[in-house]
């Protein structure tokens, strides 16, 4: 598993890095720099603040799953594991639609393209940050898993607008879809974790002896 997640976050990286430079490169040619500045600016910030907000999911949801999972609660546990991924995959779908009705949307004429290209590290960069830290931390597969639908997803969307000029609410149905895909892998992924680590959460709440 940790192979597989490594070679998924190596290919990303790849995928950002020539999307950064061909869309950023595109831009200054043109001389646009205010959505080029306003992307590097949100490349930075944004991943302190999707943390924050992605924490009460965890805090309140996944952590008081797993717990209940592993008291025979099975079933109440897997429901909190599973709301939280819900939540976290609705935040990443928000983020996402977000930068591409603000970039790729309204976007016409010469500026369409590089617009589009730069608009995927904006939109994934910050996400791509977030599960390096998770793997560093021994918990990326999740985050991995996560990545990969929502860059297959906003590429799918991109070209589709692009090429098919789909409203954006039918771009974000089509967004939708391919993260309950990544929701539905992560609920598998999620109870199997849970059981394996019950005995490991319950030593931790016992009482030293």
């Amino acid at each position: 598993m940790v192979a597989v997640t490594t070679t998924i976050v190596i290919t990303l990286v790849m995928i950002n890095w020539i999307t950064t430079i061909v869309g950023a490169a595109w831009l200054i040619v043109l001389w646009d720099w205010r959505p080029l500045i306003a992307g590097v600016i949100v490349i930075l910030i944004s991943p302190i603040a999707l943390t924050f907000v992605a924490s009460p999911g965890s805090h309140l949801l996944e952590i008081p799953g797993a717990r209940l999972f592993g008291r025979d609660h099975p079933l109440l546990g897997s429901f909190l594991i599973v709301l939280n991924l819900v939540y976290l995959h609705l935040l990443v779908t928000a983020w996402c639609l977000a930068v591409f009705a603000y970039y790729v949307d309204k976007a016409d004429g010469d500026r369409l393209w590089p617009l589009a290209l730069w608009s995927f590290p904006v939109a994934t960069a910050p996400l791509l940050l977030m599960t390096a830290k998770d793997i560093r931390a021994g918990r990326g597969d999740g985050s991995a898993i996560t990545l990969s639908f929502a860059q297959i997803a906003y590429l799918g969307m991109t070209g589709v607008g692009i090429f098919y000029a789909w409203p954006l609410i039918t771009l974000s149905a089509l967004f939708l879809a391919v993260m309950l895909l990544s929701v539905l892998a992560q609920t598998v992924l999620a109870i199997a974790f849970a059981s394996q680590h019950t005995d490991t959460i319950n030593d931790l709440e016992s009482p030293v002896k």
